[in-house]
């Protein structure tokens, strides 16, 4: 998976089978989680043939890697089986990158599906890599099971212990070297032990794990000995387990540590030596250059302080953009010759070209440096369009910046990162940071808010008290809190229990931040629970984030009016690329967009008919019947309650609006489009 998808997908054109009774037990899952990409690996169990990851997982699952206490192998135990085996193929380089999906993305998954039945055991060929402090010859032993005892003793090789073990959680303990080294066996190969600590204890008792990374971005998970999740918590986590072999995985960004313990008392103890201490966690690959990502060089810091001191293009008075494209490789000046700005403009709300950084603004190309472009405009407050091509020969693309009123800066970073010595035209990573104007560059919550985007981009209910309060209840940032109230929405999206009540102290916030008018802020009111903070007046620039879009061409399924049919037109061709709302400026692009739409629409009326002619004339008149069907429902300020019964059905010979995630106005727009291609 690595394409930018410019069709909206549609649901599958099938009629269900049979009665309305329930479905049965599914799995579902898919390779990456989205916007992510799958990975392909030379595979040594299968003479170096080259199987996608996920793919082999899979097989290997079936054949008894997957299998559960009983033999059998059930979505249940396949879904945990695929989570936890992927990581394990993927290297150092993979492991870094922001674009590789860690995890496949599992969507459905239930005990009751059963997929193999009396399945026998699948060993993988291990090899122990023991340290050199440890003598030759004494004897070590592993643990595990559920409970975890230990194993026949075995004597330590310099070169190796060769052993065939089955999936699952291990620990390894040498007395004489103080060795107490937890891991995990998914696959075939050699594990290095290191990890030194107390001799393990044969308990049935249970204890007190604490897990607390100090990121309130973090995602924790505590898996078992058959990797089925047993605790999972967001910031921080405490829970008192039985003695047992657990695995603790803590994901922040997209990134992803993992460490075995032995709880065999609480846990972390204090003076418990490495094998009581949380990995190193992962820092990540931000476009902008923070002083706490991955992807940062010094002098392109120093590059982005510089543009808070300077106007390039001064058209206006109470806002400022600042917008920084740049190169990284790690070790810089790989990228050197690649000139990152070029073809990035900025235009009006009205198109009119303000500044473009192929020739404006100021270019760094120093020898052994990695370039960096700024480029600072002096704006009134409104809603602007950022230009780009995604790579050398791409379809040129666009996005909403908004800057508010109220004497704030608005910072966008274009990044394209070069992860090896051949300079690629690699697709840009963006962010977009908020402060005042006044503000030095690079705050403190700066990292935090970068890893909120992140969770939001890949929709992960990451929110918590104390992220919370530095998204939007204690800070003046207004995409902070857009992105928290985003998040918010994801955690009830996923658990309906979690409460969004938070959303109408957000909405009024931002609004005494940012005005009446930002588009984000007002597609997020359309689900305040407080109905009289939702929006029904016409939302009229684009918002930023993809998010906030389709919340308003949701709600505009009450009430059509909410967005109108030209900004639909602006910004119809998206792009996937979360969080942003991105679009293609094409208009080739644009016009095969719309062909696309409008078959999807209104194509099936002309298959089904004997007369296309016909069915052609009329679909444009059926089309334009389906605003008119919206407009007319009850409640069409209230995108959350249900149709009054015996409301009016779209037309049977063209899809709804909303099954296709249209506005209605864009309906009629389409029947022209259709009728002209026919």
């Amino acid at each position: 998976m690595d394409r930018q998808v410019l069709t909206q997908p549609t649901p599958p054109p099938l009629d269900p089978i049979g009665t309305n009774a329930a479905p049965g037990p599914s799995l579902i899952a898919f390779a990456a989680s989205r916007p992510l990409k799958a990975v392909e690996k030379q595979i040594p169990e299968d003479g170096q043939n080259w199987h996608g990851i996920f793919t082999w997982n899979l097989l290997q699952g079936l054949r008894g890697a997957a299998r559960n206490s009983r033999g059998n192998v059930t979505g249940s135990s396949l879904a945990n089986w695929l989570r936890q085996a992927q990581l394990g193929w993927l290297d150092d380089a993979d492991r870094r990158s922001p674009d590789i999906s860690k995890e496949p993305a599992i969507l459905d998954e239930d005990e009751s599906l059963i997929l193999a039945r009396n399945v026998p055991p699948l060993p993988f060929d291990v090899t122990l890599r023991f340290p050199p402090t440890v003598p030759a010859g004494v004897p070590a032993r592993l643990w595990t099971g559920t409970p975890p005892v230990p194993g026949a003793d075995f004597p330590v090789d310099p070169n190796g212990v060769r052993l065939k073990l089955q999936p699952g959680l291990y620990l390894a303990e040498v007395k004489a070297g103080g060795l107490r080294h937890g891991f995990t066996v998914m696959r075939s190969g050699d594990i290095t032990l290191s990890e030194q600590g107390p001799g393990p204890l044969q308990t049935a008792g249970s204890f007190t794990l604490t897990v607390n990374p100090n990121d309130a971005t973090a995602e924790i998970r505590v898996m078992g000995s058959d990797f089925g999740i047993e605790e999972s918590g967001n910031g921080s986590l405490s829970a008192t387990l039985p003695a047992g072999l657990y695995q603790i995985r803590i994901r922040i960004g997209r990134q992803i540590v993992e460490k075995v313990i032995l709880l065999d008392s609480d846990w972390p103890a204090p003076a418990g030596g490495p094998a009581q201490a949380l990995p190193a966690l992962p820092t990540i690959t931000s476009a902008a250059p923070l002083p706490e990502s991955r992807a940062t060089h010094e002098y392109q810091q120093a590059a982005a302080r510089s543009g808070i001191a300077r106007i390039d293009v001064p058209v206006g008075n109470g806002g400022h953009l600042m917008v920084i494209p740049r190169s990284f490789s790690p070790s810089g000046g790989v990228a050197a010759g690649m000139h990152p700005w070029d073809g990035v403009q900025v235009f009006d709300a009205a198109g009119r070209l303000l500044g473009d950084m192929t020739v404006a603004g100021d270019h760094r190309e120093n020898p052994g440096e990695d370039p960096v472009g700024v480029c600072s405009f002096a704006l009134d407050p409104g809603s602007y369009v950022l230009r780009h091509r995604p790579g050398v020969t791409g379809a040129e693309v666009a996005q909403s910046l908004v800057l508010p009123p109220g004497g704030w800066r608005l910072e966008v970073y274009l990044l394209r990162y070069v992860g090896s010595s051949t300079v690629e035209a690699a697709k840009p990573r963006i962010s977009v940071i908020m402060h005042p104007m006044a503000a030095p560059w690079a705050s403190g919550e700066d990292i935090l808010a970068e890893k909120a985007r992140v969770a939001l981009a890949d929709e992960i209910p990451i929110l918590n008290a104390e992220l919370s309060e530095v998204l939007f209840r204690k800070t003046d940032n207004p995409l902070a809190g857009i992105i928290g109230g985003h998040l918010l929405l994801v955690g009830n999206a996923r658990d309906p229990q979690v409460p969004i009540d938070d959303l109408n102290e957000i909405v009024k916030n931002l609004r005494g931040l940012v005005g009446p008018d930002h588009p984000d802020v007002e597609a997020l009111s359309l689900a305040c629970p407080d109905k009289s903070l939702r929006r029904t007046q016409p939302v009229l620039a684009p918002p930023m984030f993809e998010r906030s879009w389709r919340m308003l061409v949701k709600g505009s399924q009450r009430n059509p009016a909410i967005l109108p049919l030209a900004l639909w037109q602006q910004v119809h061709a998206a792009i996937v690329a979360p969080p942003f709302l991105i679009w293609s400026a094409d208009d080739a692009v644009q016009k095969d967009f719309r062909k696309a739409l409008a078959e999807a629409a209104f194509g099936a009326s002309v298959a089904e008919s004997t007369t296309a002619p016909a069915a052609a004339m009329a679909a444009p008149a059926a089309a334009m019947a389906v605003p008119a069907a919206a407009m007319a429902a009850p409640g069409a300020a209230d995108m959350h309650d249900v149709p009054a019964a015996g409301a009016e059905p779209p037309p049977p010979r063209a899809k709804s609006a909303a099954s296709l995630g249209l506005p209605p106005v864009a309906m009629a727009a389409l029947a022209q489009e259709f009728a002209a291609g026919s």
